[in-house]
């Protein structure tokens, strides 16, 4: 006995069976919608091939000019503007077409000016070549941040604010192969705009906080007990011109 219950059974359909209307529908629907597939198919495979395209041909440009992408991450919200520099502040060329997130720079020292809480801060932007930042991809990241809520505070209330340096890259030549510098990160920090004097020095000499406080010192040698290379005031004769000169108290303290 066959599967359905006879031997000479056969399931046939035939070529002149009537086709529904709504079968029609389903087949007319789905033949337009692998049309519609096919033709968005070619489309994304073309406009893939574009944008690669498009991309090795800006990668060429990128590589023949020696550049690298600046990506800056403005968390400050504060106003940028970005220069080409030179050998001082009066020769640097501002560069216009800087939107302020993204911009590619051939090879040169550039940097980022910005004014936060009315402090004019400066940020150094070195491209070293054709993808050679320090990030994954080769791209140079600038944060510009706030500024502390806190300055160090000053000996007196003569003396200058200290100046704020905030963090970022800098290229550091290497002395055993001066052609190949390579980035390093340094963290934000504070610094004088003078050096210290020998009057100021004093003061710290004089202040219970300050010398004579042990909590100020990460050595066991703050009394100099080092060798100092300074011929003045440590090596000298209270007598001799070296001396004298240095001790002035409107000189840098030497130690």
């Amino acid at each position: 006995m066959g599967l359905f219950g006879s031997e000479d059974a056969e399931l046939k359909i035939s070529a002149n069976m009537p086709i529904s209307p709504t079968f029609k529908k389903f087949i007319s629907r789905l033949s337009l919608f692998a049309s519609v597939l096919i033709i968005i198919l070619i489309a994304a495979v073309s406009l893939l091939a574009a944008w690669f395209s498009k991309r090795e041909r800006d990668e060429q440009i990128h590589f023949d000019r020696e550049e690298t992408e600046l990506i800056v991450a403005n968390a400050a919200n504060a106003p940028l503007h970005l220069f080409k520099a030179g050998k001082n502040l009066q020769d640097t060329t501002r560069i216009s077409t800087f939107s302020g997130e993204r911009f590619w720079l051939p090879r040169g020292n550039y940097f980022l000016q910005t004014d936060l809480a009315g402090h004019n801060i400066f940020m150094p932007v070195p491209i070293a070549g054709y993808r050679r930042g320090p990030e994954d991809d080769g791209s140079l990241a600038v944060t510009v941040r706030s500024l502390p809520r806190e300055f160090p505070t000053r000996l007196s209330s003569g003396q200058p604010e200290f100046v704020y340096v905030p963090s970022g890259y800098f290229l550091l030549g290497d002395r055993l192969n001066p052609t190949e510098p390579h980035y390093v990160r340094l963290g934000a920090f504070f610094i004088s705009p003078f050096e210290v004097s020998n009057a100021e020095f004093r003061e710290f000499l004089k202040d219970p906080v300050g010398y004579a406080d042990t909590s100020n010192w990460t050595r066991p040698d703050k009394d100099g007990s080092r060798a100092t290379r300074h011929r003045a005031p440590r090596c000298s004769h209270p007598k001799t011109i070296d001396f004298r000169a240095s001790a002035s108290p409107i000189n840098p303290s030497r130690g």
